[in-house]
């Protein structure tokens, strides 16, 4: 780590959570980025991480990480089991992946789900830096049936983003076409009866795997928690319907744990 990034980021680190803290953080942060940056190993939280600061999740983890989707990975905490069973669907490079493994243990399970290859591999990397035993990568996309699709990938800092549904614009480029599979014969080939818990962020699909998962897979298998992005770019591929899918399927939302990016559902009477 430079001497620049480590000055700037060892301030961002200790910024309360405040009103303003994040605003600070991402002018701090974007001053380190004038430039383009060398990848780099460190050490957040309990882990060793590979990460790009030119890449925008990767750089919120770098500079703010008790900022970053805390109220998401706080939930996480609290509500998923030791032992548990948990599901990355839209993991990047791992980081709730990571997080959710040390929740569980070593008697526990993650299934991380990425559909890059170039994300995957990053994942991977993240995965054999901390000899991580308990985490089921899958490099496939996910869909309502079994198909290959193009991806179309966000190759200006939001690799993250990159997503299936053609966006018409001119941050994505075509990438690589990806086998897809249905979430349920994912669970079906690791063998779960249960699933604790599982976060998924799709960039579009979220809707479309959703509905398909859960008219077909018995309860038993339904999560016990869901933190689902519902974003306004995909209400056309049914993201504004998300919300009356999972009530229609038992699940109520925790109004206490809703977030800026995210959505939290609970399901009842479990």
């Amino acid at each position: 780590m430079d001497f620049e990034l480590k000055l700037l980021s060892t301030i961002t680190r200790h910024l309360p959570r405040i009103k303003g803290a994040g605003y600070l953080a991402n002018k701090i942060k974007d001053f380190y980025r004038r430039k383009k940056r060398q990848k780099v190993i460190t050490r957040i939280h309990d882990f060793l991480l590979e990460l790009d600061p030119n890449e925008n999740v990767d750089a919120a983890i770098l500079f703010y990480p008790h900022l970053y989707d805390w109220q998401e990975l706080e939930f996480i905490r609290k509500n998923l089991p030791r032992g548990g069973k948990f599901i990355d669907a839209g993991a990047y490079i791992g980081w709730y992946s990571l997080i959710a493994s040390k929740i569980v243990g070593p008697e526990g399970e993650v299934i991380a789900i990425e559909a890059d290859p170039y994300n995957a591999e990053r994942l991977r990397r993240n995965i054999e830096l901390n000899n991580i035993k308990n985490i089921r990568l899958f490099q496939v996309g996910l869909s309502d049936r079994h198909e290959k699709l193009k991806l179309y990938q966000n190759l200006k800092g939001n690799r993250g983003g990159n997503t299936f549904v053609n966006p018409q614009n001119t941050s994505h480029v075509e990438g690589p076409v990806i086998t897809c599979l249905p979430l349920l014969n994912i669970l079906k080939k690791c063998k779960w009866d249960r699933v604790d818990g599982m976060k998924i962020d799709i960039e579009g699909f979220e809707y479309r795997v959703l509905k398909t998962f859960f008219s077909n897979a018995p309860r038993k298998l339904f999560p016990k928690f869901l933190i689902v992005e519902i974003n306004p770019l995909y209400y056309s591929c049914g993201s504004s319907k998300i919300s009356e899918l999972l009530k229609n399927f038992g699940y109520r939302l925790c109004d206490k744990c809703k977030t800026k990016e995210n959505k939290i559902y609970i399901l009842e009477n479990t």
